[in-house]
């Protein structure tokens, strides 16, 4: 696809040009689509798996790549203190990311157990603030969504979103 032959043409050019070598690279999507899930056709207004779970492709000099992928709980914050520490420079005190680093070489690392996710497509008001807590095995969400696509659910009061907990192990 379009992406794939993006990709290829970056990697190109570095090649040709002797900075593959020296050059970090990093593929990072800011949401993820639903695609009819849960009864939704677009993204913004849910926090389920499909929206917030997003690729991550990391190509590091001197680091062997990985042909599968890894799970540890990451966010993006954690992007800033990762590329910071690959340059040599020291992250700000008091940001909220955490190198990832540790999860290349470790399949038992852990980067944080807690992930914080924020958004929607207008603004909304702080009693209304939608989003999701993610601290496996749990998900907490709230947003303008049902729960349950099929299943009657209590609506919230007026301009509330619904609160949804989920166990991920059992559904994911």
């Amino acid at each position: 696809g379009r992406l794939d032959r993006d990709i290829h043409a970056v990697i190109d050019v570095l090649k040709r040009t002797g900075r593959w070598e020296k050059t970090i690279l990093i593929a990072v999507a800011d949401h993820g689509e639903s695609l009819g899930e849960h009864n939704e056709f677009l993204h913004g207004d849910s926090y389920f798996d499909g929206v917030v779970r997003v690729p991550l492709l990391m190509r590091i000099p001197g680091l062997p790549g990985r042909a599968e992928g890894v799970s540890p709980l990451v966010s993006h914050v954690d992007l800033l203190p990762t590329i910071l520490e690959l340059v040599g420079a020291v992250a700000p005190a008091g940001i909220d990311g955490r190198s990832m680093l540790p999860v290349m070489s470790d399949d038992a690392a852990e980067i944080r157990r807690t992930a914080l996710v924020e958004g929607g497509v207008s603004w909304t008001s702080r009693d209304a603030m939608r989003g999701a807590v993610i601290s496996p095995p749990w998900a907490l969400l709230r947003q303008p969504l049902m729960c349950t696509a099929g299943r009657p659910e209590p609506p919230p009061a007026a301009g509330e979103p619904f609160k949804c907990l989920f166990n991920l192990d059992d559904d994911p």
